[in-house]
């Protein structure tokens, strides 16, 4: 009898085994390729929809609340300038030759970002349908559901900006290794973001104006990134290569932390050996910030 047991619980075994093998396989076999996982991120209707609903409950709270409140705004051009280098990193997928399988956990924070957008979006229509009824109300309440959304979606900022860091990376060191000041703006940006979300306080930001700088002045134009026109040689010129340089050659805390004081000094770059100051410098000369 006994030995019939041990018979029977190891044909479960494996039985089980082979199930788990099965999964596994057929999990691998279907696993999309990152350049497709991407493009769903960025082509869903949700894209889109996130940054007007943003628009619309901003405008909302100004108006019900009598408030000149924009925290939502910043938030709201952020987002969208992650889009726009996003779906930039998304045209260098398309050269990749990478097995899916090997992207996989980049590709899950896609599926994942996704889901939290999702639910995001619910939010904004909840508070969206609120503000837009009756909102005779006493005490703080306006201000905690306005303190509650902004919460909510810097969250999701900063779940997409450490998956944009991570698309970034993956793309200048394994797709497209061509030397490019993308490289380095981005790094930029990225950081910029997560200095924004990293300096909040009772739900206020410290300060805006790095971002502000990063977003009016790191932009696109044709797929390529938009170089002050007097700056002969755009990404190839002196100045640009130059920012390159020291940028490469600058602690990134360091550079963030003080950009907003070296970007208010005067900078000698002839005697200037600090490459914090001069990436500062550079990034005056050819962006406009």
């Amino acid at each position: 009898m006994k030995k019939h047991i041990i018979i029977i619980i190891s044909i479960i075994l494996i039985l089980s085994l082979a199930g788990v093998g099965v999964w596994f396989v057929v999990k691998k076999n279907n696993s999309k390729p990152l350049y497709s996982v991407s493009c769903e991120f960025i082509q869903s209707s949700d894209t889109q929809t996130l940054i007007s609903k943003i628009g619309d409950a901003e405008d909302l709270y100004q108006n019900k609340a009598v408030s000149t409140e924009d925290r939502l705004t910043t938030l709201q051009q952020t987002i969208s300038k992650l889009y726009n280098f996003e779906t930039d990193l998304t045209s260098y997928l398309l050269l990749s030759n990478a097995k899916a399988s090997s992207t996989n956990k980049l590709s899950k924070s896609y599926k994942d970002l996704a889901s939290v957008r999702s639910a995001l979006i619910k939010d904004y229509n909840e508070y969206i349908t609120r503000m837009s009824g009756n909102t005779n109300i006493s005490g703080t309440a306006l201000k905690d559901l306005y303190n509650e959304l902004f919460n909510k979606t810097v969250n999701y900022v900063y779940k997409y900006n450490t998956c944009f860091i991570a698309t970034s990376n993956y793309v200048f060191t394994k797709v497209y290794k061509v030397d490019c000041i993308k490289t380095e703006l981005y790094t930029l940006y990225s950081a910029g973001v997560s200095n924004l979300l990293n300096n909040i306080s009772n739900s206020q930001f410290a300060n805006t104006s790095l971002i502000t700088k990063l977003n009016n002045g790191i932009k696109l134009v044709d797929g390529n990134i938009f170089i002050k026109e007097n700056i002969q040689g755009g990404e190839f010129g002196t100045e640009a290569l130059n920012f390159k340089k020291y940028f490469n050659n600058s602690n990134l805390d360091t550079l963030i932390n003080n950009f907003e004081t070296y970007y208010n000094m005067s900078i000698n770059a002839s005697s200037e050996t600090n490459s914090e100051k001069l990436t500062v410098y550079y990034a005056k000369l050819i962006l406009e910030i």
